[in-house]
């Protein structure tokens, strides 16, 4: 029977097949997931933990080739994953579809699983790592159409070999790419084809010795087939379809078996679905016309779609228990054509700080590689994946690292001559079995001589002299037991004594001073002192202290020689410094408080010095009269000092000796400035506001010449209670901006300072303000309106101005409204006639000015704006007439009517609006109206009145006959 399922696949097959897949067991998950939980042991892959980096690692190597060894739940898989035949393993990217049947069920977020028959109605089965199709299928949810993709399966499709009665026993199976649509299912149904679908497929039908074929169909156009040569069916093979945009490859076990071309031009975009089909029920006659003893098909592994264009694997890290060189790494892959490997990798001391990654090796380029990374106790490897053609992708199926731990340890410098307690800084070099330097190793110090410090390697010199071999010695703990060690020699130098005489050295003429020498030997012996004092070259004087004095000042050399216990000596000098001492007497001022212009004495008496020769040869003198500047030294031993000016002045005194000896007196003497005088003016003591006034001072005197030299400064106060600055004018004029009374005042200055003060008093008279008057209209109508105003306010005092006035109006009542701050009012006229209207400002001290003017109110006749009565009426009924008038609202108004309209108003005159007249005879009327006001205006109008005359009804009678 046939079907019509349609198959497709890509070009470009280059990388072997292995038959291997994910095999995850219950029991493998859990004990993956119990190693990730435990610490990482030396010598074995794991999670990362933080342990501390420092003995030696022996030498050893990893290896990652099983599924445990790559799935550990430490390793970081991005966008690959891990496959294989438990135990051996494989990394690899992950295909946009893959299953690997590893549950118990059909994993329904992947494929939809159905039968074909409604008499069969079974669904695929899911065990032991694999699913079995019998009757039945699985069509992927996903629907593909990028040009350029894959699928590819490992499938046994004879899985009972014991039914092989005939050739047509494979029971019309498919591998492959079928349309979106679910598959045909009996004879007689129909499933759509559509135009933007298409299939691609490995298939078998009935009968034939070559009953494995494979077809390519696109849209609606009819399938084609090509019979290929059946393998061993009853054998497991991997069937791969490479869908590409010109042609569709298809494969069995890695060799083409067929090469069909693409129908359409799109035909590599259309849409399809990954299809696993399985006809027939094995088993069953009736009602199919195949042959009994049908086989099912089983399938361990199916992957398809594209792979990503990239994905890397990061493994967990590796503990080789010590500090050791990662030196070697090996592989083996396959990198097939369109596809890329690199490896990389880092080291850590601590599994906390690391190095950079690595660059990349190319796992294509060979399958080891020597280069060193930096030395680390950790190490982690990263596999990045490649895919350019999107179908194909590397496959690494083991990767081992060799790793050496260090066999030899050198020290540097390996010898080294110091003085005592000198330091030298020691290093040591660790290196492997291939003389690589292996870094990151915790060294610890020793020394047998001298100390030196555990941790850096710094040693200090020991201060006996000597040489000694392997004084030094550096430790390298190793993670196996043991260690390595590396030497160095020291040797100590013998030196000679250091020595020191002390000093500098000062004393006075006629005193002593003891000198104090040091000295020490460098290798630990004890010294000794001599002293030549007299600088004649003879060390005459033993002790490390001795007495040293002059009688009189100078500059004297001194030498010390300290010898140590081998008899060595050092010599060294010093200078001892006599000072002369100066002489002393007693200083005198006659006065200490004098008014300027007078004088005081100064005197030097008493005069002292230590030295005799010094007395013998006398004293000279000099004297400092206040100037700062002392005048010529002589045998005069007093001066007197005169005083020009005021102030506080330190006068001084100095005696000296013949050698330049010097010493000096002060004291401080007071003179006091007088104060100036003068004459103090007023140009006038009344005077209005906005007007000045002239404050002078004349005639200075100073009894002080240098003051009356140097001239005056003058201030004046013009009555704010402030003075003005100090200048050299001695008058001002002041001008007044408000009334009152003020106190003016005048000073004089000297050039000391000195103040004398003068007063008066004036009186600042307050100005009444000035406004311009403005009247808006001077003639109205009776209930106008008419604006007063105050405008350009003046007052000449300039503090009126700032505090503001205000204002008050009359608008023709003869009385002032109350004053307040507006400058305007307005004014409502009432009854007509001839009024005042007045304005008056006021400022903050009381000062106002009135104005005034006339204004005309126009009287305003009264309108009748309507006139309405209540007819028709009849004949003898009442009719009110009423007027609406217009007027002025201040009027007094009276109402007339003339019913008969003879020009005689015999109704009114009255003060309401309604009038009431009464008609005889029927006919229309006309009524005059006339409106007066109480100052004569009137106004006239009339209204047509409607007069009815009765009507008289009289009952019929009728009369029966």
């Amino acid at each position: 029977m046939n079907h019509p399922f349609l198959h497709h696949s890509s070009t470009g097959r280059s990388s072997p097949y292995r038959s291997w897949k994910r095999s995850f067991s219950l029991s493998m998950i859990l004990a993956l997931l119990l190693q990730g939980l435990i610490a990482v042991l030396p010598g074995s892959a794991g999670m990362q933990v933080a342990q501390a980096a420092g003995p030696g690692g022996t030498s050893g190597s990893v290896t990652y080739t099983t599924l445990e060894d790559f799935n550990q739940a430490c390793a970081t898989l991005d966008g690959v994953t891990v496959t294989g035949m438990n135990p051996d393993g494989e990394v690899r990217l992950r295909a946009s579809l893959e299953d690997y049947f590893d549950g118990n069920d059909v994993n329904t977020t992947l494929w939809e699983e159905g039968y074909f028959y409604d008499w069969y109605d079974v669904y695929p089965v899911v065990s032991g790592g694999v699913v079995t199709l019998d009757g039945n299928y699985l069509h992927s949810l996903t629907s593909f159409n990028q040009s350029g993709r894959f699928v590819e399966a490992r499938a046994l499709i004879r899985a009972n070999p014991g039914n092989l009665s005939t050739p047509g026993n494979a029971a019309n199976i498919d591998i492959g790419y079928y349309r979106n649509l679910r598959p045909w299912v009996q004879d007689g149904d129909t499933n759509p084809i559509t135009a933007d679908t298409a299939l691609r497929l490995f298939l078998t039908e009935n009968g034939g010795s070559n009953n494995l074929k494979v077809r390519l169909a696109d849209g609606t156009n009819p399938w084609v087939d090509d019979d290929i040569p059946d393998p061993d069916l009853t054998q497991w093979h991997i069937f791969r379809i490479e869908w590409g945009a010109v042609d569709t490859s298809y494969y069995i076990d890695g060799s083409l078996v067929s090469t069909l071309p693409e129908m359409v031009s799109n035909g590599d975009t259309l849409y399809a679905r990954i299809l696993l089909f399985h006809l027939n029920p094995s088993g069953y006659l009736e009602p199919l016309e195949e042959p009994p003893g049908l086989s099912p098909m089983q399938v361990d592994w199916i992957r398809g779609g594209q792979y990503p264009a990239s994905g890397s694997y990061t493994s967990c890290v590796y503990d080789a228990g010590g500090v050791v060189n990662f030196s070697d790494v090996a592989w083996d892959a396959s990198v097939p054509s369109g596809s890329g490997l690199t490896i990389q990798r880092r080291t850590s001391l601590d599994n906390a700080s690391w190095s950079n990654w690595s660059s990349p090796i190319d796992a294509s380029a060979g399958s080891s590689d020597t280069s060193d990374s930096p030395s680390g106790r950790y190490l982690q490897y990263r596999l990045n994946y490649t895919s350019s053609s999107l179908i194909e992708t590397a496959e690494l199926q083991q990767i081992t690292f060799n790793y050496f731990g260090p066999t030899g340890l050198e020290v540097s410098p390996a010898s080294v001559t110091l003085d005592p307690g000198a330091t030298q800084t020691f290093t040591a070099t660790a290196r492997d079995a291939n003389n690589r330097e292996v870094t990151g190793l915790t060294v610890s110090w020793s020394s047998s001589v001298g100390s030196i410090n555990p941790a850096t390697g710094q040693f200090t010199a020991p201060l006996p002299a000597g040489t000694t071999s392997n004084a030094v010695t550096a430790t390298v703990n190793l993670s196996g037991g043991g260690t390595l060690t590396g030497n160095a020699s020291v040797t100590v130098r013998d030196l000679p004594p250091s020595a020191s005489a002390g000093g500098p050295y000062s004393v006075d003429e006629g005193s002593s001073i003891n000198l104090t020498a040091s000295g020490s030997d460098p290798n630990g012996t004890g010294v000794s002192y001599a002293w030549d004092l007299d600088n004649n070259g003879t060390f005459e004087t033993s002790g490390q202290t001795v007495s040293f004095s002059r009688d009189d000042n100078g500059s004297y050399p001194v030498t010390v020689r300290v010898t140590d216990g081998t008899s060595q000596s050092t010599t060294a000098g010093a200078t001892v410094t006599v000072v002369n001492v100066a002489p002393t007497a007693s200083f005198g001022v006659s006065a200490t408080t004098v008014d300027e212009g007078g004088s005081v004495t100064l005197s030097l008496t008493s005069p002292s010095d230590p030295s005799s020769a010094d007395m013998t040869a006398g004293f000279t003198y000099a004297f400092d009269c206040g100037t700062g500047t002392f005048g010529s030294y002589s045998g005069s031993n007093s001066t007197s000092c005169g005083t020009t000016d005021n102030g506080t002045f330190t006068v001084r005194g100095r005696i000296r000796d013949k050698d330049g000896g010097v010493n000096t007196y002060s004291a401080t003497v007071t003179v006091v400035n007088v104060a100036p005088t003068a004459s103090f003016g007023v140009s006038a003591t009344t005077v209005d506001e906005g007007g000045s006034v002239t404050l002078s001072l004349t005639s200075p005197y100073d009894p002080s010449s240098a003051d009356m030299t140097a001239g005056f400064t003058y201030a004046f106060d013009c009555g704010t209670g402030t003075f003005g600055s100090y200048s050299g004018s001695n008058s001002t004029s002041c001008g007044t901006t408000d009334n009152g009374t003020f106190t003016v005042r005048g000073r004089i200055r000297d050039k000391d300072g000195g103040v004398n003060t003068y007063s008066a008093t004036v009186t600042v008279v307050n100005v009444a303000p000035t406004a311009s008057f403005g009247v808006s209209a001077t003639t109205v109508d009776e209930g106008g309106s008419v604006t007063l105003s105050l405008t350009s306010p003046s007052d000449p005092s300039s503090a009126d101005m700032t505090a503001g006035f205000t204002y008050a109006f009359d608008c023709g009542t003869g009385t002032f409204g109350t004053p307040g701050s507006a400058s305007s009012v307005s004014c409502t006229m009432g009854d007509a006639g001839n009024l005042t209207v007045r304005g008056k400002i006021i400022d903050k001290d009381g000062g106002e000015t009135s104005y005034s003017n006339s204004v005309t109110v126009n009287n305003i006749a009264p309108e009748i704006t309507e006139i309405s009565n209540n007819g028709p009426v009849l004949t003898y009924q009442p009719v009110q007439i009423v007027v609406t008038v217009s007027s002025y609202a201040g009027d007094t108004l009276s109402y007339e009517f003339d019913c008969d309209n003879n020009g005689v108003y015999e109704v009114g005159p009255q003060s309401g609006n309604t009038g009431v007249c009464t008609f005889s005879q029927k006919g229309t009327y006309t009524v005059g109206v006339r409106v007066s006001d109480d100052d004569g205006a009137s106004d006239t109008g009339t209204t047509e009145v409607e007069v009815k005359s009765y009507l008289l009804f009289l009952p019929l009678v009728v009369r029966n006959p």
